[in-house]
C-alpha cells in the first residue's frame, strides 16, 4: 500500500510548480476552496468530512490524503472519520470500501508524522 505521508509531500511539491505555471486559475481555485470550506450553516469540519466521503466514493487517493492532512490539523477524531468511511461506503459499495482501507493507513501515517507537516500552501 501506498505511503501517503509521501504522496502528501510529492502532491506539495507538484502543485507548487503547477501553482506557478497556472497562477491566475489556481489563485482563483484556492480562494474558491477556502470560501467553500469557510465556517457557514455547516462547520468546516462538517465539510471536510464531506470531502473526505467523495474522495472515497470517488477513489482519489491524491484527494484523500490532502483532505485527511487538513483533518488531523483540525483535530477530526477517529470516530467522526470512521462514520464518514461508512457513509462512502453505503454510497459507493465495493470500491469505496477499498478505498476506505486506503483511509486508514493514510489516517495513521498522518497521525504518526502529524510533526512533519508544514504550513497550508495558501
Amino acid at each position: 500500500m501506498k505511503n501517503f505521508s509521501l504522496l502528501y509531500h510529492e502532491l506539495r511539491s507538484i502543485l507548487g510548480h503547477v501553482r506557478k505555471d497556472v497562477s491566475p486559475v489556481l489563485d482563483h481555485f484556492f480562494e474558491m476552496e477556502q470560501s467553500v470550506f469557510a465556517d457557514g450553516e455547516l462547520s468546516k469540519k462538517q465539510k471536510l468530512l464531506m470531502a473526505i466521503a467523495i474522495s472515497l466514493y470517488a477513489q482519489c487517493d491524491e484527494c484523500l490524503t490532502w483532505h485527511l492532512k487538513e483533518a488531523k490539523e483540525l483535530d477530526i477524531n477517529d470516530a467522526a472519520l470512521n462514520e464518514t468511511m461508512a457513509v462512502a461506503i453505503v454510497m459507493g459499495g465495493g470500491p469505496a470500501l477499498m478505498s476506505a482501507c486506503k483511509l486508514k493507513k493514510a489516517w495513521t501515517q498522518h497521525k504518526q508524522d502529524a510533526d512533519e507537516f508544514s504550513k497550508d500552501l495558501y
